[in-house]
């Protein structure tokens, strides 16, 4: 398995936002989406705030490839499904963004988003 190399990780980690491009069947890649990324227990995280709706986690299901962006890096990602750790990503969320506990925090704390979370993993 590809890992993160330690800068890698801390610059996406730290970001207040990213980008993600979700590729498409032919290798190419979607137009990029900014998202919110969190970091728990040695892995990332994101979120839709769309839940399952949201069009950039539908593309990202089609083939579970995408590219992140962050600061200068630059990274392409296995996306896989996370099936638990719930209320540790909500808190991660929560902490990281607490800033906008008002306002762009909340939709990611829902049952659609909860249910539209990746862990995204580096590839060669």
């Amino acid at each position: 398995m590809v890992a993160w190399t330690r800068a890698e990780f801390d610059t996406i980690a730290e970001a207040e936002e990213i980008q993600i491009r979700t590729s498409r069947v032919d290798g190419s890649l979607r137009k990029a989406v900014t998202i919110w990324v969190v970091a728990y227990d040695g892995a990332l995280y994101v979120r839709s705030a769309n839940g399952p709706d949201g069009k950039w986690y539908q593309g990202a299901r089609s083939l579970h490839r995408a590219t992140v962006s962050a600061a200068g890096v630059d990274r392409a990602v296995d996306l896989i499904e996370v099936d638990g750790l719930v209320e540790e990503i909500d808190r991660a969320y929560a902490v990281k963004y607490s800033a906008y506990a008002t306002t762009f925090l909340l939709p990611l704390l829902t049952r659609g988003a909860r249910n539209a979370a990746l862990r995204l993993d580096p590839i060669a």
